[in-house]
């Protein structure tokens, strides 16, 4: 097999020239003797090989399903389709911790998560927070509990009526946040990025 563009050298074997191979008025001849078909016969020839391909294929993207209104922390209750911001604030009305859930959520489910890890000679609370099975973990964890009875309640409660004014400190904090257009009427989709603004905002807050 010849590469594109070599010469055969001309033939000297015995054999028979058929005008299919030869210029246009070439008659066919035989014999024993060399035969000069032609000085230089120009043979073009294509040359096959395989290669190994690599190369990226493309794949069609799935959307990633970012979870449901629950898994966002969206939800409807009866300001509408909101979410719940849970605050834990210092003795100054510094924020501690934020936690987002569904606006339909009730506040006794982040009761516990929200005061882990710190360590309170008190906990103000109101009346979202009055379950007797948080209060007595609270009484375990050696914190007193400051927390008026449900209204609904038939069991009467004692609690430090004048410490529980401290509690202004929470609905304060919550007021200043609300200065913020993107906290006061969510636009995140996300509720990982809401609640990265929400902390954004606390940071802030902290630096005053």
């Amino acid at each position: 097999m010849a590469l594109n563009g070599d010469f055969y050298q001309r033939s000297t074997g015995n054999g028979t020239a058929r005008t299919s191979d030869l210029h246009v008025g070439v008659t066919k001849e035989s014999g024993t003797e060399c035969l000069n078909i032609l000085q230089m016969t120009l043979i073009w020839s294509m040359v096959w090989s395989i290669r190994p391909l690599f190369a990226h294929i493309r794949v069609r993207q799935v959307q990633k399903k970012n979870g449901n209104q629950a898994e966002q922390a969206l939800g409807r209750s009866r300001g509408g389709f909101t979410t719940k911001i849970h605050i834990t604030v210092d003795g100054l009305g510094n924020p501690l911790r934020l936690i987002l859930t569904a606006g339909q959520r009730q506040d006794i489910i982040k009761a516990e998560e929200l005061v882990t890890g710190f360590a309170f000679e008190h906990v103000i609370a109101d009346r979202g927070y009055a379950s007797q099975e948080y209060y007595d973990w609270l009484v375990s964890e050696e914190i007193k509990p400051v927390i008026p009875p449900h209204q609904a309640s038939k069991k009467e409660r004692d609690y430090d009526k004048w410490l529980y004014r401290e509690r202004h400190l929470v609905e304060c904090f919550i007021n200043k946040i609300k200065h913020y257009r993107r906290v006061f009427s969510r636009f995140d989709k996300l509720a990982s990025r809401f609640l990265g603004f929400l902390q954004f905002v606390s940071s802030l807050i902290w630096l005053r």
